[in-house]
This record gives C-alpha cells, sequence and structure tokens, in this order.
C-alpha cells in the first residue's frame, strides 16, 4: 500500500530548495545597486559634510555674493544659489556642472569664488559682470555673466558714471586722487 501523501511530499521537497534560492538572490540583487538619486543623495551629503565651517570673514564674502540667475556670453547660463545646509558657501551651476564654492573678497572689491574640493573652476565677481576661470588651463571659459544687478551696473557705467569700480565693502582697498591723464 502507497500512501496517499507521498507524490505531495516529493514535489514540496523538490520545490523548497527553489524557493528558498529565490528569496535569498532578490534582497541581494535589490541591494547590489542602489538607485541613482539615492547615491546622489548620498554624495550631497557627504560633500557638505566635508565643508569646513565657515569664520567671520568667509559669512561676509558670501553675504556679498549676488545670487540668481546670471546670463552669459554665447546664450549660457549659470545659476548662483546658497548651500543648503553650509552657511559661508554657494553652489553654482555652469557649463553642465554645478560645484560648491567658497567665497572670499580681495583688497581690491573683486570677490572670488574659489571651488573647494580641488576643483578647477574660479569665478571672480565685480559689480559689472561674473567670470567663470579654469586655473588649471588658466584661461577664462566663460565671460560676461550678468546677474540683473550687475546688468544695472553696467548701464551706469557705460553711460559715464566713472564711481562704479569696486564692491565698496569694509576692508576694500581705497584709491584716492585722479586718475592720470592720457598722453
Amino acid at each position: 500500500m502507497k500512501p496517499r501523501y507521498l507524490p505531495a511530499l516529493l514535489l514540496a521537497a523538490l520545490t523548497l530548495p527553489l524557493g528558498t534560492h529565490a528569496q535569498t538572490r532578490t534582497p541581494a540583487k535589490s541591494a547590489a545597486k542602489p538607485s541613482a538619486k539615492a547615491t546622489a543623495t548620498a554624495a550631497a551629503a557627504a560633500a557638505v559634510t566635508a565643508l569646513a565651517e565657515a569664520d567671520p570673514e568667509q559669512l561676509l564674502a558670501a553675504s556679498m555674493v549676488l545670487l540668481g540667475r546670471l546670463d552669459c556670453e554665447f546664450d549660457q547660463k549659470m545659476v548662483i544659489s546658497r548651500t543648503p545646509g553650509a552657511d559661508g558657501y554657494v553652489d553654482v551651476e555652469i557649463l553642465r556642472r554645478k560645484a560648491t564654492f567658497k567665497p572670499v573678497r580681495s583688497a581690491t572689491g573683486a570677490l572670488r569664488l574659489e571651488q573647494v574640493n580641488a576643483g578647477d573652476l574660479l569665478l571672480v565677481q565685480i559689480p559689472t559682470k561674473t567670470i567663470v576661470m579654469d586655473t588649471k588651463a588658466g584661461k577664462r571659459l566663460v565671460d560676461g555673466c550678468q546677474q540683473d544687478e550687475q546688468k544695472h551696473e553696467a548701464a551706469l557705467a557705460a553711460a559715464g558714471d566713472s564711481n562704479r569700480l569696486g564692491i565698496n565693502a569694509p576692508g576694500q582697498m581705497q584709491i584716492t586722487g585722479t586718475p592720470a591723464s592720457k598722453h
């Protein structure tokens, strides 16, 4: 006499290892490759935590940065915004790149935005325009970028207002006297 449950037990015994194997493979596969969005979020969080705390001089420089969308030569665009979670730093999007920059005041009134984490970009903001430099190649990448305030300053300078040369911030080098005449 054959037991009635023997075929069902054999079938269950044969399928049990396959079911267990499939269950162990599925989580391993999804854990092996995180989504691109999760990777980008983790990288951005790591970058913010890696930034040094800004000192008062850097915070002052950051308060002077002209933020927003800038129109550049050759129909290029740039966006400058505060770095979320990192006071004293700004994020810049240009040339299909986004990077974090540290603002630094200069004695002449120009504002330098130095790319952090060994980047090769340098931005220089003056009242009438922003310039993007490649420090490794030693050349300008983009020139003539202007935010609304810079467009206004450029118009005033073009109209003959000669007092539009500096940012006029504390600590800026003061130039006195009259310009030398041209011979």
